[in-house]
């Protein structure tokens, strides 16, 4: 289950990236989602200030 609380989901997000390989298409596969999702999780996100970046392949 992905965590509903921003920061908590800022922190789950980038330890799931990196402790495991594939980055954010393995995170989606993994967790059933399409890219509509990733933007809701990307929109949550940036409501505490954290925007994905995808030469770091992280959210920062």
């Amino acid at each position: 289950m992905i965590p509903q609380d921003p920061a908590i989901l800022f922190s789950y997000i980038n330890t799931w990236l990196r402790d495991h390989e594939g980055g954010r298409e393995a995170f989606l596969d993994s967790h059933e989602l399409d890219e509509a999702g990733w933007e809701d999780l990307a929109r949550r996100l940036k409501t505490i200030g954290y925007e994905w970046r995808d030469d770091e392949g992280r959210f920062v």
